[in-house]
């Protein structure tokens, strides 16, 4: 329901955005040059019911087409109001009761009119920064179908007995999505503010510059991590993890098997292994509901220290670990769920880290 609903109202809002884009430019197209007579040339004030002010330029002018007479007070292609008052002052100082200036009408309804021919980047906020929410929602969606990890343990019973223990999302899924998201963020991005540039009358525009570069500069959310997950895999396969026995009981103890390959000539400085639990407790407040997550079981051994090995190369690792007894730190209001996993960390000397989860059960 989460990813639909952050999915379906930044369509609503990017597809407002892009008839209005269209609109504009069709307009800035279409309309024909007319000489009017200006009336008057004025700031615009608008207060808000929260006390802050709107401004708008407001030029009264005058044309003749065919014959026929009219009056139009719509200065911009589109109505705009901003809280910056020097933008609207400046368009309004560039006309003056009585002046002779160009203005452009709609040819088949000669009333419609407007009089600065500029391409404005308003209609493009409302494209550009929805995608913030549109991307969540396509990725929650994308996750809750399981295409980018498991959404719950797996253990895939092996010939020798043992059990290999699926990770929550692999090395390569992670960079999968991270790419994703990142190709997803730039591809309409770029399209949006090329067309943009390709269209305005001005391309140092200050709302296509700025706006773009926060646009871009947001998109490093998930470049960095795409840059992150194809050096990890450059450097590491994802671990295989085995255990003997699956599901866990509380209070057994079990070995973990650990395989790592390496993709890369690489030294790691330390591989640990550690049993882990996230508490997942519902709350209530104001009849309002929310999750709220948090690491109440994380216990370590650090197996292997200081070692090179040369790309392509397998070695494995082993440790114990042990579930408690008794679910740790219970919610006090009973309404939690308890995530157990096993944890792999390999800190790689002179590279990227690697940090993973493989879920498992505990009866």
């Amino acid at each position: 329901m989460f990813g639909i609903f952050f999915t379906a109202i930044p369509m609503v809002f990017i597809g407002i955005g892009a008839n209005l884009a269209l609109q504009q430019d069709s307009k800035i197209h279409t309309f024909r040059p007319v000489q009017v007579t200006i009336d008057s040339s004025e700031v615009k004030t608008t207060r808000g019911s929260k006390g802050g002010s709107t401004y708008s330029p407001d030029v009264t002018y005058e044309y003749d087409v065919d014959g026929a007479h009219y009056t139009s007070s719509q200065t911009l292609v589109s109505s705009l109001s901003t809280s910056d008052y020097n933008w609207a002052e400046g368009i309004v100082n560039r006309y003056h009761q009585g002046q002779k200036a160009e203005a452009y009408f709609n040819p088949f309804n000669p009333g419609d009119a407007f009089l600065v021919k500029e391409h404005s980047f308003f209609p493009y906020f409302f494209i550009l920064f929805p995608m913030i929410h549109l991307t969540i929602g396509q990725g929650a969606i994308l996750a809750a179908l399981g295409y980018f990890g498991v959404n719950r343990p797996i253990a895939i019973a092996q010939t020798d007995g043992w059990y290999q223990i699926q990770p929550d999302v692999s090395i390569t899924n992670r960079r999968k999505f991270a790419l994703l998201a990142c190709l997803w963020w730039y591809g309409v991005g770029g399209f949006t503010l090329g067309h943009f540039f390709y269209v305005t009358e001005n391309r140092a525009d200050f709302a296509f510059v700025l706006g773009g570069s926060i646009y871009c500069a947001l998109g490093l959310i998930s470049l960095i991590p795409a840059i992150r997950w194809s050096l990890i895999l450059h450097e590491l396969a994802d671990p295989i993890v085995r255990m003997p026995k699956a599901p866990l009981q509380h209070g057994e103890l079990t070995d973990v098997e650990v395989t790592l390959k390496t993709n890369s000539e690489l030294r790691i400085r330390d591989v640990q292994v550690g049993l882990l639990c996230q508490q997942a407790e519902r709350q209530y407040s104001g009849g309002a509901a929310s999750t709220l997550k948090r690491m109440i079981h994380e216990k370590w051994e650090t197996i292997s220290e200081n070692k090179t090995f040369r790309s392509d190369q397998k070695f494995k690792v082993e440790a114990k670990v042990q579930v408690p007894e008794n679910d740790p730190n219970p919610s006090v209001l009973g309404s939690y769920t308890n995530k157990w996993m096993i944890g792999v960390k390999v800190n790689i000397e002179k590279g990227t880290s690697y940090f993973g989860k493989f879920p498992i059960d505990v009866l």
